[in-house]
C-alpha cells in the first residue's frame, strides 16, 4: 500500500496462482450465470399454463395450486403471498451461517413435519450446495433426498431470487440404500419483490419429480405442503412483528 496524500491510498493485491484478470472473468462468469438463472426463473413463472392449475388455497393470505407437468410424475407448484417484512429481512432469514441455522429453517420454518435433515455448505459468495432428507409420512413410500445448488441473485431490475437447481452429487451425502433420490426439473425457488419499506410480495415456484412410487393421490398433499412454504414464511414474520409490538 502507498499513501498517496489526503484521504488516497492506492493498494495492490496479488493472488497466489491467479491473475487479477482470471478473478475479474470469472466473477463475471458467474453473475452472467445468474441472471440467466433468474431470467429462467422469471420466464417459467410467467409462461406456465395457469389455466391448467388446481387451486389449493389454505387461507385469504395465500395462494397455492399445482398441476402436472410432462408426465404423470413431474409436478409444478407454485405459492405467493405478501409478507409483512422487508425483503432484506426475508433474504437473511433465507440465508443462514451456520448449519444449525439452516436445519432449524428447513425443519421448523419452511419444511416442518416432513423435512427431517439437511445440511448445507458455502461454497462462494451467496451460493450454497444443499442436502434435504424428507419423509413424508405415507405408508410403503420410501424417503426422499435431495441435492440442490442454492443460491442469491439480484436482478438488474431489483427483484430479489433465492433459486434452486439439481445437483448430481455431493460425496458427503451418497444415495442410501432404501432412500430414493428426488430432482429438480427446472430451476425454481423464491421470487422477492419489495413493495414498501416493510413488506414484499413472495412467490415460490418449482417443478420436481420426486422419483420412485407415489399415490396418485399424494399429489396434491405434497403440494399444498411445499406451496404452503411461503404461508409459513409470513406466519414467521408475523409472530416476529407481534413478539416486538409487545
Amino acid at each position: 500500500a502507498e499513501y498517496m496524500g489526503g484521504n488516497n491510498i492506492r493498494m495492490v493485491f496479488c493472488c497466489k496462482g491467479k491473475s487479477a484478470e482470471t478473478i475479474q472473468s470469472k466473477a463475471n462468469s458467474q453473475y452472467e450465470e445468474n441472471q440467466r438463472l433468474a431470467e429462467q426463473l422469471l420466464a417459467f413463472d410467467k409462461t406456465i399454463s395457469w389455466k391448467d392449475l388446481q387451486d389449493l388455497s389454505v387461507d385469504e393470505g395465500t395462494s397455492v395450486a399445482w398441476f402436472r407437468h410432462n408426465g404423470a410424475k413431474d409436478v409444478v407448484f407454485r405459492g405467493a403471498s405478501v409478507i409483512p417484512a422487508s425483503a432484506k429481512s426475508v433474504i437473511s432469514l433465507m440465508a443462514p451461517q451456520t448449519n444449525e441455522e439452516f436445519k432449524h429453517l428447513i425443519t421448523q420454518i419452511l419444511m416442518k413435519g416432513f423435512c427431517i435433515d439437511g445440511d448445507h455448505e458455502h461454497i462462494g459468495e451467496g451460493f450454497y450446495r444443499i442436502w434435504l432428507k424428507l419423509d413424508y409420512g405415507v405408508p410403503f413410500m420410501q424417503c426422499r433426498d435431495a441435492i440442490l445448488a442454492w443460491r442469491y441473485v439480484r436482478h438488474a431490475d431489483g427483484t430479489h431470487f433465492l433459486i434452486f437447481t439439481h445437483l448430481e452429487k455431493w460425496d458427503k451425502h451418497p444415495i442410501k440404500r432404501g432412500m430414493v433420490r428426488s430432482r429438480v426439473i427446472h430451476p425454481g425457488g423464491f421470487i422477492i419483490r419489495p413493495m414498501f419499506e416493510r413488506s414484499c410480495d413472495l412467490i415460490f415456484v418449482n417443478c420436481a419429480n420426486l422419483g420412485g412410487w407415489v399415490p396418485h393421490w399424494f399429489n396434491k398433499r405434497l403440494t399444498r405442503k411445499f406451496g404452503d412454504l411461503v404461508t409459513r414464511i409470513r406466519t414467521h414474520f408475523e409472530a416476529v412483528q407481534n413478539q416486538s409490538s409487545q
